[in-house]
């Protein structure tokens, strides 16, 4: 038996003057959380008629007193089941969440992975609320970090935040700032490299590296710097510390900062140039050194994950518009990575 169709009828106000989709955005029941291009789809969808016909033109101008019926959209509810996980959480409000994820903990399910992920605790914590904001595969969501990399990130509750908070990622207006502790030295990498097909300046004691990441060729679950194709990727590293043992460059302290947001852009990056971040398992290479290794080195060696944390991250919020910064101080196991460097 097919299912009833639903509709609501909508009168143009007399003091509105404007496009048909800003009405019906203002005039359609909060519950349904729907932003104007959303609208505008439903729209061109054939989901909006005047009379007996069908109204396809989001910009057409509408007169006060008209009348227009709206097919109400079926909402798909995420079939992600919600799970106790403790979460925490930095900041939240009615229309954000920011929260400081742990190493080991997958953002959204998808490859086989289906529980213990961030939005299954997520739908626990903000209840139906979360369900259908953004897509129905990954609720509330609006950018990732890798499943070994802990740190900071704000998630909507809300459909109003989740379109102002995308068009963020996507310009790049987003502010991100991470730690990560790799092998050697950035400054030496390039000198013994002295490769002059990488793009990289220094001012303020700043690398800016400016490459195209993209598909390994290769191996397509990796990324890699490439001469052609692929897509532009900006990274900056400040070196906060280095860590000597018997006149060798063992190890560094970076301070790294995005400028765009390619899949694994960081580790990819420092990897090529010279100093791939501890622990890595994809991007590690195995590094040798002149030196017998100690059982210190031989931990660093055994590090469960790549030692890489989204420390801070700054926004706009997407409601009140104010410029919003966030921290998170490293997790324990960076902690005890560092103090067994400084012991050296």
């Amino acid at each position: 038996m097919a299912l009833e169709k639903k509709y609501v009828t909508l009168v143009v106000p007399e003091n509105f003057s404007g496009r048909l989709d800003t009405f019906l955005q203002g005039s359609l029941p909060e519950t349904l959380s729907l932003s104007r291009s959303k609208v505008k789809g439903l729209i061109l969808s054939g989901n909006v008629g005047q009379g007996d016909k069908y109204v396809k033109d989001p910009s057409k101008k509408v007169k006060s007193m008209e009348e227009f019926w709206f097919l109400l959209p079926e909402l798909k509810n995420s079939k992600i089941e919600p799970q106790d996980i403790e979460l925490d959480i930095v900041f939240e409000d009615e229309d954000v969440l920011v929260v400081n994820k742990p190493a080991g903990m997958v953002v959204h399910p998808g490859s086989g992975v289906s529980e213990k992920t961030l939005v299954n605790a997520l739908l626990h914590h903000c209840g139906n609320k979360i369900s259908n904001v953004g897509s129905c595969d990954r609720p509330g969501i609006v950018h990732r970090i890798d499943k070994l990399t802990s740190g900071i990130l704000v998630v909507a509750k809300t459909e109003k935040a989740y379109q102002g908070l995308i068009p963020q990622f996507a310009d790049h207006s987003i502010f991100r700032r991470y730690i990560a502790i790799s092998w050697g030295r950035i400054q030496k990498n390039l000198a013994d490299q002295n490769n002059s097909n990488l793009k990289y300046s220094y001012s303020k004691n700043q690398y800016r590296l400016c490459t195209n990441i993209g598909r390994h060729g290769a191996d397509r679950k990796k990324m890699a710097v490439l001469k052609v194709g692929g897509k532009t990727a900006i990274s900056k590293f400040r070196e906060k510390k280095h860590f000597l043992i018997k006149g060798i460059s063992l190890a560094s302290l970076i301070e790294c900062e995005l400028e765009t947001g390619r899949t694994h852009q960081l580790r990819v990056h420092l990897s090529h140039m010279g100093s791939p971040i501890i622990g890595d398992p994809t991007y590690g290479k195995r590094h040798k050194f002149s030196i017998n290794l100690n059982e210190e080195i031989k931990k660093m060696r055994e590090f469960k994950r790549q030692a890489l944390h989204a420390s801070v991250l700054g926004f706009k919020h997407p409601i009140s518009k104010e410029f919003m910064v966030f921290k998170a101080g490293p997790p324990e196991d960076m902690k005890g990575l560092l103090e067994m460097l400084e012991s050296l």
